[in-house]
């Protein structure tokens, strides 16, 4: 899978990504083992973007499930400002302070 580097980063990213909100809880779920096959073959084939936010449900508990054992083989994108449990989003300039942050810090600890 061809990379290339991620703005102003030192990261090699895939230049493909696999997206994570198809197994959450709002499309109808998935199981572990579904994910692991999913996600291991996407891995596998060079893909080391993965795509996920907190208000995708469970995804970010089933990819910590079935492939946080192969951590060190990709990088973790997450969104902000649309937790579950807000009645609107919140884009406003504050969204990286406070409540975001902690969105962040929850989805680094469950995954």
């Amino acid at each position: 899978m061809e990379q290339r580097s991620f703005g102003k980063t030192n990261m090699q990213v895939s230049l493909l990504g696999y997206g994570s909100y198809k197994m959450s809880e709002k499309i109808g779920g998935t199981t572990v083992g579904e994910v692991s096959r999913l996600l291991g073959q996407a891995l596998d084939a060079g893909i080391n973007v993965i795509d996920t936010a907190e208000c995708y449900g469970r995804g970010e508990d089933l990819i910590g499930q079935a492939v946080g054992h192969r951590r060190n083989e990709y990088y973790l994108f997450t969104k902000c400002g649309h937790a579950s449990g807000l009645a609107l989003p919140d884009w406003s300039p504050n969204c990286l302070n406070g409540a975001s942050i902690a969105v962040c810090s929850d989805s680094k600890q469950t995954i």
